[in-house]
């Protein structure tokens, strides 16, 4: 008769397999951090806000928009304030970028977080008997989240298009945007 170690000996593999599978779903979720390349693409509004921390009298406006990409779906909110400091190719008056604050809300309730300061250009056509077409590109960095965000780095541009539909007529800026972030998220 064998005994209890000779036994143990030769059924040991099964022990260490199931000891392996156990183990693994543990190994994968275990956070590391990876550069993601990450393109999210926002189509939306523009929407005057009361803020004007420069006192330049040029307040801030809100991006309301539905984007999607790397992530999948999302709501895009980003916050900008822009000043003028002279003029672009063609006639456009050219704006430079005080502050921004970017937050993307994913389908699942994650959000990604973004901010950027002094780092931006805008070039936008305020002839009265213009379009009120405007593009330019904002930097900033990725600055965490909730969820799977959180902890989150990296940086982006986010070249965009649009048209300002109520400046010249009004006074106070409305109108469609849309553009993109992309850049590299550092997940943790």
């Amino acid at each position: 008769m064998d005994s209890i170690l000779t036994i143990l000996a030769r059924k040991q593999w099964p022990l260490v397999a199931a000891v392996f599978l156990l183990l693994v779903p543990f190994m994968t979720a275990t956070s590391y951090a990876a550069d993601v390349p990450v393109k999210i693409s926002y189509t939306g509004s523009i929407v005057p806000i009361p803020v004007d921390l420069n006192t330049d009298d040029s307040h801030a406006s809100v991006v309301d928009a539905q984007s999607k990409g790397t992530f999948g779906s999302s709501m895009s909110h980003i916050v900008t304030e822009w000043t003028p400091i002279g003029l672009c190719e063609g006639g456009y008056v050219q704006f430079t970028l005080i502050h921004a604050a970017v937050i993307v809300t994913f389908s699942n309730g994650d959000q990604l977080f973004g901010a950027g300061a002094g780092n931006g250009w805008m070039c936008m056509d305020l002839d009265p008997a213009g379009d009120g077409y405007f593009y330019g590109e904002a930097y900033g960095d990725f600055t965490g989240g909730t969820g799977r965000f959180e902890g989150t780095s990296g940086s982006f541009s986010s070249p965009f298009t649009g048209n300002n539909l109520t400046l010249t007529d009004f006074g106070y800026g409305f109108g469609p945007i849309q553009g993109s972030l992309e850049g590299t998220v550092t997940l943790q």
